[in-house]
């Protein structure tokens, strides 16, 4: 009964981790290079596994899209994610290194 109750559980818990490690990433919000910079990028989620980049300036954004082409981010080689909070970036200006934005 106790090896039972034991598979069981470990079963349970190895479900609950693959589950957990599978969840897609968040990245919706406002990223900024300068966090005092009145403009930015907005990611926002399109499809189940994309997202629009789009460039924002005080008022306005670009219509998802139009910018740059929705992304997956991770996985794509235009995008690199350094942690939770830093994602680079390169475009068609250069290299870009965004901050996620304390104004989400």
């Amino acid at each position: 009964m106790k090896s039972r109750l034991a598979a069981f559980a470990f079963s349970a818990l190895c479900f609950f981790l693959v589950a957990a490690c599978n969840k897609p990433a968040e990245f919706t919000g406002f990223w900024k290079v300068n966090c005092t910079d009145a403009f930015g990028v907005q990611i926002k989620k399109q499809a189940p596994n994309l997202f629009s980049v789009s460039f924002c300036g005080p008022g306005w954004c670009f219509a998802p899209g139009e910018w740059l082409p929705n992304t997956p981010i991770v996985g794509d080689p235009k995008y690199r994610v350094l942690n939770p909070t830093t994602i680079e970036s390169w475009t068609r200006r250069g290299r870009l290194l965004l901050l996620r934005s304390a104004d989400n």
